[in-house]
This record gives structure tokens, C-alpha cells and sequence, in this order.
């Protein structure tokens, strides 16, 4: 079987997202495999950037006024204390984080966060003189990046917690969780039977990848809830891999997957044995690439059943299907109601 580093050129040929959105300028990210987000985004950084040169090492007051950040005096760097042109780029990554954990990885390593942190803030400011010693600081400075880039940093923990927020709503219920019942968390475990649905005899519908109620209904919640939610802000960005079928979008993987760990982290906090809670840890991140793998099997056995079976989930979850309203006048309505024989 072909691995999923080998596929990922295949798999994602068509697909191409754009952060077609005011606040990015000129950001487009040729989409890459969605657990090789690094690829397409790695800048190289001046040999003035070491942390053991001087060029790194200069105080804010030696860089021009417009690239300087703006301390608090805890030292911390808040978003609305900087200069306006800042702010702006930051809001910018802010967004396009959000993005990219939805639509690419939503478990990127500290090694591909920090490849990926200067192209991001490079794509994040725009023509105004400004940030013309900003572009260049970014280039020269390391320090100057990873402060910045921790900005956006900070609302990942944020992001995926609202998804585990969603999950706890339809995990407890759907599986009944009770505290203790480690029995019956071994079994949803075993296999990873928790992501199929279960006939009426409680026994996993194995054809079914993915559609348990509980990962559909934080799917749905944690991502197309409201107007707020990642599916909604970023609605233009849903893609399809399948080239005969360009139309039907699919639900990106980065956000299958996420849904369905934050489900498994919610069955695994009734467990009695000891856990890790920390949703942002390694412990989840590999469950995540885990859990992927699955996806990519189905990918390399059939790129059709591939699109039908993410296709379908993101019609269930998007309410794309609801929101489906012909287009007929009032005429054509009352055609259909015998108003004449109503009450008077």
C-alpha cells in the first residue's frame, strides 16, 4: 500500500485554497497533504536571525519605529497595544491559523509551526510603507517571529477546546457515559468501534467510517453551529478532490479527524484510569495522526469512495441540504392550497 507522504501529491492535485478574504492579502496556499502542512510555507530566514548574532540581539530601539513591538509592563505582547499596521497583520494570522487548523493540520508540530511562522506573517502584511521594515525585520530577526507568531499561537488551545466543548454535548449522551464505566470504555476503544454508529443490537456498523452520531453532532455544532464557527466564516474554502465532481464539496480531513479526537477524549474522561486531560498534548496530536490513517486507506482503495463518503458527511453536517430553497413565487405556493374552501 502506497504510504500517505507518497499520496499526497495525488490525492490533493485539483485542490487549491485561496484566503480570499480582505484581511489576507495575496495569501494563496497551494493545499498540500493535510499532515504535511509545512510544505509550500518554509521561508528562509538570514543567517542574522541566530540567536548568537548581533543582528537578533538588538534592543526594539535599534530597529526602525514601525517594525517595533510594543511591550506591556509584565512584558507581555498584547494584540491591541500595537501599532495599527501590526494589529492588522496579527488579526491576519489569527485567521489564517484558524484556517489552517480547520483545513490542513489541526495538529501541526512544533517543528512545522515554526517553518511555517514566517511565511505566515510575511503573507500577512500588505503594501503600506509601514511594513516595509517589518518584512525585512521578519526576514533578520528570529526572536521578533516567534513573538509575533505566538500571538496566533495562543487561540489554538482555544480552537480546539470549542470542539471539545461540542463533543461533550453528544458523546456523554449518545454512549451513555457514567464515571467508571471502564468496561464499556475498553469497547468503544477496541478498534476505534467509537466512530461507527451502532444497529440495535449495539454492535458497530462497520461500512458506516466516521458516522457516529457523536462525531456527526459535534461536527455539526462545533464547526457549522454559528456564524462564528470555522464551516460558516470559512465557507468558501471547501474543496472537492474528486476531478469529475468539482461541486461537491467535502469536509476536509483536518476537521474529521479533530471532531473524532475530541470525541475520543471525551469517552477516555469517564475512564477511572489515569488520563491525559491536556487536549493540546502529544498524547491527542497522535491520535489524530492515527485516526488520519484511516482516511488514507480509503483514499488509496477508492479516490470515488473517498469523495462519496466525505462528501456526504459534509451535506449531513453543513446543512447544506436545509438550506436548499426552490425558487418558486407566492403564486405558485398557493397554487397548492385550496384557499377558497378555508374558514372565513
Amino acid at each position: 500500500m502506497e504510504s500517505a507522504g507518497k499520496s499526497k501529491n495525488k490525492r490533493y492535485a485539483a485542490a487549491t485554497y485561496q484566503y480570499n478574504v480582505t484581511c489576507l492579502p495575496h495569501y494563496v496556499l497551494q493545499k498540500a497533504n493535510w499532515r504535511d502542512c509545512d510544505i509550500g510555507l518554509e521561508v528562509e530566514i538570514s543567517e542574522d536571525a541566530s540567536a548568537n548574532n548581533c543582528k537578533s540581539a538588538r534592543s526594539e530601539e535599534d530597529w526602525p519605529v514601525t517594525a517595533r513591538i510594543h511591550y506591556s509592563s509584565t512584558g507581555k505582547v498584547n494584540l491591541t497595544e500595537q501599532q495599527p499596521h501590526i494589529q492588522d497583520m496579527l488579526r491576519s494570522a489569527i485567521k489564517a491559523t484558524h484556517q489552517h487548523l480547520t483545513f490542513e493540520d489541526a495538529y501541526p508540530d512544533l517543528d512545522k509551526r515554526r517553518k511555517m511562522a514566517p511565511r505566515l506573517l510575511l503573507d500577512c502584511t500588505d503594501d503600506r510603507p509601514a511594513f516595509s521594515a517589518v518584512r525585512e525585520r521578519i526576514k533578520r530577526d528570529a526572536k521578533y517571529v516567534r513573538v509575533l507568531a505566538a500571538v496566533a499561537e495562543a487561540r489554538i488551545n482555544k480552537f480546539r477546546n470549542g470542539i471539545r466543548i461540542a463533543a461533550q454535548r453528544h458523546t456523554i449522551s449518545y454512549f451513555s457515559l457514567t464515571k467508571g464505566c471502564d468496561e464499556k470504555i475498553a469497547k468503544l476503544l477496541e478498534n476505534n468501534q467509537f466512530i461507527f454508529p451502532l444497529d440495535p443490537n449495539g454492535e458497530p456498523i462497520q461500512n458506516k467510517l466516521f458516522q457516529s452520531p457523536a462525531i456527526l453532532g459535534t461536527l455539526e455544532d462545533g464547526f457549522f453551529g454559528d456564524d462564528s464557527c470555522a464551516g460558516i466564516k470559512f465557507g468558501d474554502m471547501f474543496t472537492s478532490t474528486l476531478e469529475s465532481a468539482p461541486d461537491d464539496c467535502e469536509l476536509p480531513p483536518a476537521m474529521l479527524i479533530l471532531a473524532t479526537v475530541a470525541v475520543c477524549s471525551v469517552i477516555l474522561s469517564f475512564s477511572t484510569e489515569k488520563v491525559d486531560k491536556n487536549f493540546d498534548s502529544e498524547f491527542y496530536a497522535g491520535r489524530y495522526r492515527t485516526l488520519a490513517m484511516y482516511l488514507d486507506g480509503i483514499y488509496e482503495n477508492s479516490e470515488r469512495k473517498y469523495h462519496v463518503l466525505m462528501s456526504k458527511m459534509y451535506q449531513s453536517v453543513s446543512g447544506t441540504k436545509q438550506k436548499a430553497i426552490p425558487d418558486v413565487t407566492a403564486t405558485k405556493m398557493l397554487m397548492h392550497i385550496d384557499i377558497d374552501g378555508m374558514e372565513e
